[in-house]
């Protein structure tokens, strides 16, 4: 199962990064990965939380906030390590938006959250090749 991701658009001004995370922890949602990129203007904030939907209704009034499907990929922590879930992809025809990883919690193991033009095809993909998925209950 794919992995909810959360993206905010975030102004460019003191503060506003704060102000969502503050709000989520005050909804008690735990972030579990974040990216943050940035234009001149704005930034778009990129989390997986642990109640996804609970969070995307309850600061929808608030944010710009879209929820959509990215998928969470464990690999071995080495050099290289990266490009066995890629190949798996790229063999299955299957396009890489963009990725961010995260601290997983286990030892020997990386995390990365990849957003691509067919989260369905590329978990098929991933699973076909016995690359570990990172499950959303994670």
């Amino acid at each position: 199962m794919a992995l909810r991701q959360l993206s905010f658009f975030v102004e460019n001004r003191p503060g506003s990064l704060n102000e969502i995370i503050s709000a989520l922890g005050a909804l008690e949602i735990n972030i579990r990965a974040l990216s943050l990129a940035d234009t001149e203007s704005f930034g778009i904030l990129r989390v997986i939380v642990d109640h996804p939907e609970k969070a995307a209704e309850a600061l929808s009034g608030r944010y710009s906030v879209k929820l959509n499907h990215v998928v969470g990929v464990r690999m071995q922590d080495r050099p290289g390590g990266l490009s066995v879930p890629l190949e798996a992809l790229a063999k299955a025809g299957v396009s890489v938006e963009y990725a961010y990883a995260f601290i997983g919690k286990r030892d020997n193991d990386a995390c990365v959250i990849l957003r691509t033009d067919d989260h369905e095809k590329a978990e098929a993909a991933l699973r076909a090749a016995g690359i570990p998925m990172v499950e959303e209950i994670e």
